[in-house]
């Protein structure tokens, strides 16, 4: 498995981790951002991340970056991707969104495959067993469950 974790999206967005994300994506062409974890404005947030990802170099990568949301097909937007990136926001409102969507078994299924993926922030949270690093206020209830995953705890 391809995993890149980043603690937060940084300002200006993605700069300080575009030497890693550019080694990591290597020849990728097809990016789907995920905004689920957005409690504000998803579209823009998308947006934001086209900006930083979509300009050839050195402006950006020169991404193709497919905006991946919760509410409206996706795991058709998911099936098109190359790449999966699970943007920051609230830990909570992203689990219990990628869980109504069915995306937690797909994405956790696609990149047991292969598939890359890069989480920032609460994206970086689920990625994990638990998401009991989080700082986040749980703004919708229980603690949804199960997490993607796709990194786990080793005991020696």
């Amino acid at each position: 498995m391809r995993v890149l974790l980043i603690s937060n999206s940084g300002r200006p967005f993605l700069e300080h981790a575009r030497p890693q994300l550019t080694d990591f994506l290597g020849g990728v062409k097809r990016l789907a951002f995920v905004t689920a974890a957005s409690l504000t404005d998803e579209p823009e947030y998308h947006e934001r991340a086209r900006a930083a990802l979509a300009p050839a170099p050195p402006a950006g990568l020169g991404l193709e970056v497919l905006h991946l949301r919760w509410d409206a097909e996706p795991l058709g937007t998911l099936e098109r991707a190359e790449v999966l990136f699970v943007g920051g926001g609230n830990t909570y409102a992203l689990l219990k969104r990628l869980r109504h969507a069915r995306l937690l078994e797909a994405i956790r299924a696609r990149v047991q495959a292969g598939m890359p993926y890069i989480g920032s922030s609460a994206g970086s949270n689920v990625a994990g067993p638990r998401i009991l690093t989080t700082n986040d206020w749980n703004v919708v209830g229980p603690p949804p469950r199960p997490h993607v995953g796709v990194v786990a705890l080793r005991r020696s």
